[in-house]
């Protein structure tokens, strides 16, 4: 509230306005603001069955056949995912196929937020 003198010869006389009444014009728009996405680069796809594992782990796979053609198609595929196959034709139910691939994030955590209630784990983000 503000308040207001009017005087005259004889006496002062106060009003009082408030806020609500002074403010007969309609108040001004307010700028609303869309975020917008930040693009982001797509993480690397490594391009080697070998360089993304540690020494310690190619220890464990030597002597293993890698990508041997007996089970198609492996190592840098035309959609750029790559897939890495550890096994020996001559084993029956031995080896280990790894596919690295593109996935859009929604489906990607739909699969490791399941992956992770199906093994009793935590997914932690700082």
């Amino acid at each position: 509230m503000a308040a207001v003198s009017a005087s005259s010869s004889s006496s002062a006389r106060w009003y009082w306005a408030s806020a609500s009444s002074a403010a007969s014009e309609a108040p001004a728009p307010i700028a609303t603001i869309t975020p917008t996405p930040t693009p982001t680069a797509p993480a690397e796809i490594p391009d080697d069955c070998r360089e993304m594992l540690s020494d310690d782990v190619l220890a464990q796979l030597e002597g293993v056949p890698l990508n041997h053609t007996a089970f198609g198609p492996s190592g840098v595929m035309p959609d750029g995912s790559l897939k890495c196959i550890w096994a020996d034709p001559a084993a029956d139910t031995t080896g280990l196929t790894t596919t690295i691939s593109r996935m859009a994030r929604g489906p990607a955590l739909e699969l490791l937020n399941e992956y992770a209630a199906e093994h009793d784990f935590e997914c932690h983000t700082p």
